[in-house]
């Protein structure tokens, strides 16, 4: 694990997490219109604009390929399971991918920040 190298917000990162961020607020707003006890995003989700993680361009390159390609995005505050893998979907995914159309996946062409390039 000493390898790893922590994510950073950036400029280039803020750029685009504003972006999904906005996609989720609107989504949001529909969302919660309809379902008003749909979870709500943790005070630092990545797709809430201003965050730490909606700063840092891998993660925001995750969680909009996560979410184009309706691939599970996983919440990084609860404890994972004895596995060591996660196990609660992110509110703020759940809520980006009810903006979709025809809720088809869309494949992207980068891999996730963990598969590397």
């Amino acid at each position: 694990m000493s390898d790893l190298v922590p994510n950073r917000p950036s400029p280039e990162g803020r750029m685009i997490g504003e972006q999904l961020a906005r996609l989720t607020d609107k989504a949001e707003a529909e969302l919660l219109a309809k379902f008003p006890d749909h979870p709500r995003r943790c005070k630092s989700c990545a797709f809430t604009a201003g965050t730490v993680p909606n700063g840092c361009l891998p993660t925001v390159m995750d969680a909009m390929k996560a979410t184009m390609e309706m691939d599970p995005f996983y919440c990084h505050q609860p404890k994972p399971g004895p596995d060591g893998k996660p196990t609660t979907i992110c509110a703020g995914w759940s809520i980006a991918i009810s903006a979709l159309v025809d809720r088809k996946p869309l494949p992207t062409p980068w891999p996730y920040s963990h598969e590397g390039a």
